[in-house]
């Protein structure tokens, strides 16, 4: 089956097909190979093959691997399905966000039935084949849609921004792609999160972070603090602060590119070490923690800003 077909049609002979789809086939892709039913029903008896589901069979007896559970997965919810969400990503290369179940999108309306370990997903926007990739197998959604897919079907809003997040940094898809293909999407869970964190993973928005950051501390009662405060730091170099209140020596770092990378997490640290060594008291934020949790931030500085407080106060050097 040259990727995926409207309808059960196969290409090639009977080894080509067993050997793309892992050893997994459709019973009308048999029978289009002119397998008979008999002959089917001969190799399961004889236990060489074996049924799973009603329309996979595997042609053989052994436990089966994981692309061949998916292929299962796909054949058994019909002829225009196809891998999505987690499972496609994590075939496509996505570390670090394993999932136990197989994910299958169908499109609306389909008579598709989940087995054991498979969730069926069913959407009015599955256009197939334009929304899958022309070339993987087995047939599976482009991994823009898959991880925004995941995205939006998960339901904890920070492991969806950090599965987005993730995929960037891995350097599977770009920020533009992902907010291309949100955008498109007129609702759904998470949608205005996901809008502003994709801002943050593409960089060039820090400041938008730093704004939201002030405008918290001042519903807070808060003071305001300086933006983009600069000071030199013990080689000379200037170093620019995304908040700080003088007195008392308060810094908060508003780490709005996910600063996961080895070379930016070692230079940060470098940095946080710095400003400690001067009397500094740093802070450190991610983006992430405005959005979902602003109180926290707001406690947390509003601790630190008293701990400072009195005869005791820092000042940075």
């Amino acid at each position: 089956m040259g990727g995926y077909s409207r309808a059960w049609t196969t290409a090639g002979s009977f080894s080509d097909l067993a050997r793309q789809q892992q050893d997994v086939l459709a019973r009308p892709q048999l029978h289009a190979l002119g397998v008979s039913r008999s002959r089917v029903r001969n190799e399961v008896r004889a236990r060489r093959w074996r049924l799973a589901g009603r329309h996979a069979v595997i042609l053989h007896r052994g436990p089966p691997s994981f692309l061949q559970r998916a292929w299962v997965a796909m054949l058994n919810a019909g002829p225009r399905s196809a891998l999505c969400g987690l499972t496609a990503a994590g075939l496509d290369g996505l570390v670090g966000f394993p999932s136990d179940e197989i994910h299958v999108l169908v499109p609306r309306g389909a008579d598709a039935r989940p087995g054991p370990g498979v969730v069926i997903h069913q959407s009015r926007r599955f256009r197939p084949p334009d929304d899958l990739h022309p070339a993987h197998h087995p047939p599976r959604t482009r991994l823009s849609r898959s991880l925004v897919d995941a995205a939006i079907w998960a339901s904890d809003p920070e492991f969806a921004c950090s599965l987005l997040a993730a995929a960037v940094q891995q350097c599977l898809v770009s920020a533009a792609r992902l907010r291309t293909e949100l955008e498109a999407r007129r609702v759904g869970r998470h949608r205005r999160l996901l809008l502003g964190a994709l801002g943050d993973i593409e960089g060039g928005s820090e400041s938008f972070a730093e704004i939201d950051a002030a405008r918290l501390c001042r519903r807070a009662g808060i003071p305001a603090p300086t933006r983009q405060a600069v000071r030199l730091d013990s080689h000379g170099r200037r170093r620019y602060l995304d908040l700080f209140w003088d007195p008392p020596g308060l810094c908060v770092e508003i780490d709005g590119r996910f600063h996961m990378r080895e070379r930016e997490w070692r230079l940060d640290m470098d940095r946080q070490n710095d400003l400690l060594l001067s009397g500094a008291l740093m802070l450190r934020f991610p983006t992430l923690t405005l959005r979902l949790d602003p109180g926290r931030f707001v406690s947390q500085i509003a601790a630190a800003l008293a701990s400072l407080a009195g005869p005791s106060a820092r000042q940075v050097r």
